[in-house]
Protein backbone atom coordinates (compact mmCIF):
# COMPACT_ATOMS: atom_id res chain seq x y z
CA UNK A 1 0.00 0.00 0.00
CA UNK A 2 1.17 3.83 -0.63
CA UNK A 3 1.75 4.97 2.65
CA UNK A 4 1.60 8.58 4.15
CA UNK A 5 4.05 9.58 6.51
CA UNK A 6 1.30 12.25 7.46
CA UNK A 7 -1.04 10.29 9.40
CA UNK A 8 -3.66 12.11 11.59
CA UNK A 9 -5.08 8.25 12.84
CA UNK A 10 -4.03 6.52 16.03
CA UNK A 11 -1.33 4.30 15.49
CA UNK A 12 -2.51 2.62 18.91
CA UNK A 13 -2.60 -1.34 18.10
CA UNK A 14 -0.30 -0.68 14.98
CA UNK A 15 3.24 -2.02 14.39
CA UNK A 16 6.16 -1.89 11.92
CA UNK A 17 6.84 -5.18 10.88
CA UNK A 18 9.57 -3.99 7.76
CA UNK A 19 10.36 -1.95 5.31
CA UNK A 20 11.41 -2.09 1.95
CA UNK A 21 13.17 0.45 0.76
CA UNK A 22 13.95 -0.29 -2.51
CA UNK A 23 10.23 -0.75 -3.33
CA UNK A 24 9.33 1.92 -0.81
CA UNK A 25 6.77 -0.44 1.11
CA UNK A 26 6.08 -0.38 4.73
CA UNK A 27 4.72 -3.36 6.10
CA UNK A 28 2.81 -3.81 9.55
CA UNK A 29 0.35 -5.09 11.37
CA UNK A 30 -3.03 -4.66 13.21
CA UNK A 31 -5.10 -5.54 15.99
CA UNK A 32 -7.75 -4.30 15.24
CA UNK A 33 -10.01 -3.84 12.11
CA UNK A 34 -10.16 -0.37 10.78
CA UNK A 35 -7.53 0.02 8.30
CA UNK A 36 -8.79 1.56 5.68
CA UNK A 37 -5.47 2.82 4.14
CA UNK A 38 -5.16 1.28 1.31
CA UNK A 39 -9.29 2.06 0.50
CA UNK A 40 -8.65 5.68 0.25
CA UNK A 41 -5.10 6.06 -1.20
CA UNK A 42 -4.44 8.37 -4.42
CA UNK A 43 -0.97 7.21 -4.83
CA UNK A 44 -0.36 4.62 -6.96
CA UNK A 45 1.24 1.39 -5.85
CA UNK A 46 4.90 1.01 -6.45
CA UNK A 47 6.81 -1.30 -8.35
CA UNK A 48 5.20 -4.82 -9.62
CA UNK A 49 1.97 -4.58 -7.53
CA UNK A 50 1.05 -1.69 -8.98
CA UNK A 51 1.43 -3.33 -12.27
CA UNK A 52 -0.03 -6.42 -11.93
CA UNK A 53 -2.99 -4.67 -10.22
CA UNK A 54 -3.98 -2.15 -13.18
CA UNK A 55 -3.43 -5.03 -15.97
CA UNK A 56 -5.78 -7.24 -13.87
CA UNK A 57 -8.39 -4.49 -13.39
CA UNK A 58 -8.30 -3.82 -17.29
CA UNK A 59 -8.31 -7.62 -18.01
CA UNK A 60 -10.92 -8.47 -15.71
CA UNK A 61 -12.96 -5.37 -16.20
CA UNK A 62 -13.07 -5.84 -19.96
CA UNK A 63 -14.25 -9.66 -19.75
CA UNK A 64 -16.54 -8.21 -17.21
CA UNK A 65 -17.97 -5.76 -20.08
CA UNK A 66 -17.65 -8.76 -23.01
CA UNK A 67 -20.18 -10.49 -20.90
CA UNK A 68 -22.66 -8.14 -20.19
CA UNK A 69 -22.85 -7.19 -23.70
CA UNK A 70 -23.45 -10.88 -24.44
CA UNK A 71 -26.29 -11.20 -21.52
CA UNK A 72 -28.10 -8.09 -23.34
CA UNK A 73 -27.64 -9.63 -26.69
CA UNK A 74 -28.69 -12.69 -25.61
CA UNK A 75 -32.45 -10.85 -23.79
CA UNK A 76 -33.13 -7.87 -25.13
CA UNK A 77 -33.97 -9.07 -29.12
CA UNK A 78 -36.84 -11.53 -28.41
CA UNK A 79 -40.22 -10.09 -27.27
CA UNK A 80 -41.04 -13.36 -25.30
CA UNK A 81 -38.06 -13.16 -23.06
CA UNK A 82 -38.92 -9.50 -22.26
CA UNK A 83 -42.41 -9.57 -21.30
CA UNK A 84 -41.36 -10.97 -17.66
CA UNK A 85 -40.38 -8.56 -15.06
CA UNK A 86 -37.29 -10.71 -14.06
CA UNK A 87 -35.90 -10.65 -17.64
CA UNK A 88 -36.46 -6.56 -17.49
CA UNK A 89 -35.10 -6.37 -14.66
CA UNK A 90 -31.87 -8.23 -15.92
CA UNK A 91 -31.67 -6.10 -19.49
CA UNK A 92 -31.64 -3.03 -17.07
CA UNK A 93 -28.79 -4.01 -14.50
CA UNK A 94 -26.86 -5.56 -17.26
CA UNK A 95 -26.56 -1.90 -18.84
CA UNK A 96 -26.31 0.14 -15.73
CA UNK A 97 -23.45 -2.59 -15.08
CA UNK A 98 -22.03 -2.27 -18.33
CA UNK A 99 -21.93 1.46 -18.10
CA UNK A 100 -20.53 1.82 -14.40
CA UNK A 101 -18.02 -0.65 -16.01
CA UNK A 102 -17.51 1.49 -19.08
CA UNK A 103 -16.79 4.27 -17.29
CA UNK A 104 -14.77 3.20 -14.53
CA UNK A 105 -12.15 1.47 -17.23
CA UNK A 106 -12.64 4.68 -19.09
CA UNK A 107 -12.06 7.51 -16.53
CA UNK A 108 -9.93 5.66 -13.67
CA UNK A 109 -6.48 7.49 -14.43
CA UNK A 110 -8.56 10.61 -15.86
CA UNK A 111 -7.51 12.67 -12.90
CA UNK A 112 -5.41 15.28 -14.06
CA UNK A 113 -8.49 17.52 -14.51
CA UNK A 114 -10.18 18.13 -11.07
CA UNK A 115 -13.46 19.20 -12.77
CA UNK A 116 -13.41 15.98 -14.78
CA UNK A 117 -12.44 13.56 -11.77
CA UNK A 118 -15.66 14.98 -9.63
CA UNK A 119 -17.75 14.65 -13.02
CA UNK A 120 -16.44 10.81 -13.16
CA UNK A 121 -16.92 10.48 -9.76
CA UNK A 122 -20.77 11.79 -9.59
CA UNK A 123 -21.70 9.46 -12.85
CA UNK A 124 -19.96 6.47 -10.95
CA UNK A 125 -21.69 6.72 -8.08
CA UNK A 126 -25.07 7.62 -9.27
CA UNK A 127 -24.36 4.15 -12.08
CA UNK A 128 -23.51 2.14 -8.89
CA UNK A 129 -26.48 3.37 -6.76
CA UNK A 130 -28.60 2.39 -9.68
CA UNK A 131 -27.14 -0.27 -10.21
CA UNK A 132 -28.00 -1.32 -6.29
CA UNK A 133 -31.27 -0.14 -6.90
CA UNK A 134 -31.71 -2.31 -9.68
CA UNK A 135 -30.50 -5.75 -7.46
CA UNK A 136 -33.12 -5.02 -4.30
Amino acid sequence: AVVSTQSTGSREGVTTLGYNVEEGLLECSSNHLTAFSVLVSTGKLPGVHGEILSYLTYVCGSLSCLSLILTIIALAPFKELRRSNSNKIHINLSAVLLLATLLFLIGIERTESPLLCQIIAIALHYLWLSVFVWTV
